[in-house]
């Protein structure tokens, strides 16, 4: 089944974990997520990514997860700071 890409943002994460501003809007049923540097990443209304307990994204390779409409993705690095870029895609 073809998907629709739709809007991006870019979250900058450190040591401290940083959530995207915007919640997946209603029909998004899937987020693509790209790291800059190896991170880890948590999906959640309240998201809080941390480095002993979320799942662990490498740089610069695409993950699709599923998500739910006003759900938000949040990172933290690994060893260095970085972007992820979010992506929401609905069908």
């Amino acid at each position: 089944m073809t998907k629709r890409l739709g809007v991006s943002q870019a979250v900058a994460y450190t040591g401290t974990s940083a959530a995207s501003t915007t919640a997946a809007p209603v029909g998004v049923t899937a987020v693509r997520l790209v790291a800059s540097t190896r991170c880890f990443v948590e999906i959640a209304v309240t998201p809080v990514a941390v480095v002993a307990t979320s799942a662990c994204l490498a740089a610069d390779w695409p993950e699709t997860f599923a998500i739910r409409a006003g759900e938000k993705v949040a990172a933290i690095k690994s060893a260095t700071d970085g972007t992820l870029t979010v992506t929401w895609i609905s069908a």
